[in-house]
């Protein structure tokens, strides 16, 4: 009878384990892409793609030189959350944002790309899809060529990425 309880109570505690460890799980990998490039106008101070994702490294916040850009690809965690702080270039402001991406971004982003883009005060996140975009996207290079220095977000974004589906998930107009 002792071993039968003694079994018994283990079998619980292991079934509370595993339920616990249940509440404290990481969040999935999934193929996909995150980035962001260079922008002459701004400086980008510090960003983290969700808890255990792409941030900024130790050293980098420590020496105070940040990539400017950077991009991963691959089975990557999916990111709860996008934090990226910046200056505005060349003595401007100091501006900080962090975006819930958990309620931005689709159940399903395999082989979609997150990016974001600052235009002066204000982050732009884009979810860039493998997908063609529809209309086809027609552009002669001079257009291409000032949508990318035009400086606005979403000029740049479609004139680097025209001919794939778009979605601005930050901010929502």
């Amino acid at each position: 009878m002792k071993i039968k309880n003694l079994l018994s109570s283990r079998l619980v505690l292991l079934v509370l384990a595993g339920l616990l460890g249940a509440c404290t799980t990481t969040p999935a990998k999934v193929d996909h892409r995150f980035s962001f490039d260079f922008n002459p106008r701004i400086e980008v101070l510090d960003y983290q793609y969700g808890s255990h994702g792409d941030h900024a490294e130790s050293w980098e916040l420590a020496t105070g030189h940040i990539s400017q850009g950077t991009g991963i690809n691959g089975r990557i965690f999916v990111p709860e959350y996008l934090y990226v702080k910046w200056k505005v270039l060349p003595n401007g402001p100091v501006h900080e944002d962090r975006v819930d991406l958990k309620s931005r971004l689709p159940a399903d982003i395999t082989n979609q790309h997150v990016y974001f883009f600052i235009e002066g005060a204000q982050l732009n996140v884009y979810l860039i899809s493998p997908e063609s975009a529809n209309p086809p996207f027609h552009a002669t290079s001079e257009e291409i060529r000032s949508w990318l220095t035009s400086g606005h977000a979403d000029d740049y974004v479609h004139g680097k990425y025209g001919n794939k589906k778009i979605t601005k998930i930050y901010p929502i107009n």
